[in-house]
């Protein structure tokens, strides 16, 4: 499970976010759960020139000023077994604000047991596979006028046009911020008429 841990954040930090020296790393994490901890103690293996900051061993001035410290294009990775909260400083929000590329890890400590090894797993990112098929599911869905899902002995009917497909499959070519919440992988919209 670590090495698969390892290899598929190293993918996620190579191939989507695009991190590399001479930018600079930070991680904020605590280990209020064990899925927190693995998270941690991979990242720190796949980064280990990171900085690393307990959120439960600080306090939110020095969580921010070494924030000041960095520049744009460097990366945050959040580690949380719930969410932080540094009063009026909302995480994610505020560093995209300041162009730092972000993986932020929420609310981790509900995943336990079997969970966890589905969140080790669903942290796998084939480049090539989502920048191929998020594209073409989106052709596809936001010409469609009727999409039917297929169950066990059900289907779902949705006999209307959808609101504008949206991706997050790792590919912020041309977008504003680089990151956001993990796992990545979607391809998400709702129907024009509910």
């Amino acid at each position: 499970m670590k090495s698969d841990l390892e290899k598929n954040l190293r993918d996620v930090i190579e191939s989507a976010i695009c991190f590399a020296p001479p930018s600079k790393a930070l991680i904020v994490f605590d280990r209020d759960s064990e899925l927190a901890s693995l998270l941690t103690d991979a990242y720190k293996a796949v980064i280990p020139e990171a900085t690393m900051i307990d959120f439960n061993a600080t306090t939110p001035d020095i969580i921010r000023s070494t924030i000041d410290e960095l520049s744009p294009k460097d990366l945050v990775i959040l580690v949380q077994s719930t969410s932080f909260r540094l009063n009026e400083f909302r995480f994610r929000l505020e560093l995209f604000n300041r162009h730092l590329a972000t993986i932020e890890h929420p609310h981790v400590g509900r995943m336990l047991g079997e969970e966890q090894e589905t969140y080790i797993d669903a942290l796998a990112y084939d480049a090539v596979y989502y920048r191929r098929l998020g594209p073409e599911l989106k052709r596809r869905i936001d010409k469609a006028k009727r999409i039917v899902l297929h169950g066990p002995g059900v289907e779902l009917v949705y006999e209307t046009a959808f609101e504008e497909t949206k991706l997050n499959i790792g590919d912020y070519s041309g977008m504003k911020n680089i990151g956001g919440q993990f796992p990545i992988g979607e391809v998400f919209t709702e129907p024009v008429d509910l």
